[in-house]
């Protein structure tokens, strides 16, 4: 498992994911307040995963902050021009819950499967890995909705994302498998 392929594991960035929810909103404030509930919920939840990962280990944050990441995804399906503003801030809470497990847990995890002498270097690249893949998102969403933004251009955009959440649960249980470059142990032994 190369670092590059770790990092680009999260490739939903939160512009996309509000936007395909937010499309359905013109108003500027409560734009603001919806897209606000995807990081606030993110910067509450890092400390709590961040404890919940040095208690339980790394396995079952990060399989969990998928499955709940691929629920809120599903919540995102329900939302169309109709939806009330607070079930979108509702669905877009729990994409920003999964998104503080796995930032944190991703992190964790990558400094886990490194030497210390190769943490700058591994650095480096999760973060060119998750650049690339915001871009490749952003890009997506250019093409998706180049034609304006409808409820059917909107839907393909989150099955796009349904995709690529669904995705990233076996992933999570391949990559959680893999031992520690610092001393051999798995992830759910380390503390």
């Amino acid at each position: 498992m190369s670092v590059i392929s770790l990092g680009s594991r999260r490739v939903r960035p939160n512009l996309l994911i509000a936007a395909v929810a937010l499309g359905v909103i013109l108003n500027p404030l409560n734009t603001t307040i919806m897209m606000l509930s995807i990081s606030i919920f993110a910067v509450i939840v890092t400390p709590i995963a961040t404890r919940w990962i040095e208690k339980s280990g790394y396995r079952i944050p990060l399989i969990s902050g998928v499955i709940v990441g691929v629920l809120g995804v599903i919540f995102l399906m329900t939302i169309n021009h109709n939806s009330p503003l607070y079930w979108i801030f509702i669905t877009l809470s729990i994409i920003g819950v999964s998104n503080g497990i796995l930032n944190i847990g991703l992190q964790t995890i990558l400094y886990s499967l490194v030497s210390r002498s190769e943490s700058g270097l591994a650095a480096g690249l999760f973060m060119t890995s998750r650049f690339i893949g915001n871009i490749l998102a952003s890009s997506l969403f250019g093409v998706m909705f180049a034609t304006g933004t409808t409820d059917g251009n909107q839907h393909s955009m989150k099955i796009v994302l349904l995709i690529v959440s669904v995705i990233l649960l076996p992933d999570m249980v391949f990559v959680t498998k893999y031992r520690s470059a610092r001393g051999g142990e798995t992830f759910d032994a380390e503390m």
